[in-house]
């Protein structure tokens, strides 16, 4: 008998396609963290978001990641609570093609 090698799937929750209310994500986090991230999340090169008044940056696209952790190191946080790169830092490499 020939059977083919199948390949690993994980499982994965479906993707959201809207922006949970603030209760769902408390539900959704008690829940599956996972689950929390929307079709947006793996499509967009970055998104941004906020919650209770906290602005995040999601960055997905290669070279946004190295720009971020990599030539912008230094404006990373040092544990002392000083803010990182700001979300206008990462508009601006995204409009000018990550010049």
């Amino acid at each position: 008998m020939d059977s083919a090698i199948q390949p690993f799937v994980p499982p994965a929750p479906p993707l959201r396609t809207t922006p949970p209310s603030r209760l769902e994500v408390v539900r959704i986090i008690y829940r599956n963290p996972i689950e929390l991230w929307g079709e947006p999340s793996y499509t967009k090169p970055w998104i941004t978001s906020a919650f209770f008044n906290e602005r995040m940056v999601l960055a997905n696209e290669p070279g946004l990641i190295k720009h971020v952790l990599v030539d912008n190191a230094k404006k990373l946080p040092d544990g002392t609570g000083a803010p990182a790169g700001s979300a206008a830092d990462i508009a601006r490499w995204s409009s000018d093609g990550g010049r």
